[in-house]
């Protein structure tokens, strides 16, 4: 038998066909089901708590405040404290940063104290979201007792920076430093 040379090509028509009809068939369904989506209150709900959401982690982030740290180790003179300075923030930026240290309470083995002098860093940093940086406070600028050995050093750092919004101030907790540890330590020792 013959075969007919017209056959072929209503197959390959038809298999377009098909596959045009399949296409068309599935965009009439997914339009039938957005429109069944968009307007039922689940839908609406799910997108106004994602809105809420950022609303809200964009507020967190912009009350959000440096992390500072001592670096651990022994330091054989207190007038080198080593410190990272953290944005925690996911967004925002902390712009024109200026560090402070001031000694809370310095005490010579001689009897003398010294409080509240406050060394400026003159610095003015701008920290990325998430970004660390690293510091030495200068101490030493604040430190005028000559003869006598240092028995007991507290500072706190504190930083002035700015938020979009707001310009603050974040002091932190205090960082000290004894003869006998030789190392800087967040919070008070007790002996």
């Amino acid at each position: 038998m013959p075969v007919s040379r017209g056959r072929k090509p209503k197959q390959k028509n038809n298999n377009r066909l098909n596959r045009k009809t399949a296409a068309q068939s599935r965009q009439r369904i997914q339009k039938a089901l957005w429109e069944r989506v968009r307007d039922h209150p689940v839908f609406w709900s799910l997108g106004l708590l994602a809105a809420l959401i950022a609303v809200g982690t964009s507020a967190r982030d912009a009350f959000r405040e440096p992390e500072i740290h001592a670096h651990a180790g022994a330091v054989l003179s207190p007038f080198e404290l080593h410190f990272s300075l953290h944005n925690p923030s996911w967004i925002l930026w902390m712009k024109e940063m200026d560090i402070h240290c001031s000694d809370k309470n310095i005490i010579f083995s001689n009897g003398t104290r010294l409080a509240n002098n406050i060394v400026s860093q003159n610095l003015s940093i701008n920290l990325p979201p998430g970004k660390t940086v690293e510091y030495t406070c200068p101490i030493s600028r604040a430190i005028v007792v000559s003869g006598a050995q240092i028995v007991v050093a507290q500072v706190a750092i504190s930083a002035d920076f700015k938020t979009p919004a707001f310009a603050r101030k974040h002091e932190s907790d205090l960082f000290t430093w004894t003869a006998q540890s030789k190392q800087w330590v967040e919070g008070d020792i007790i002996n």
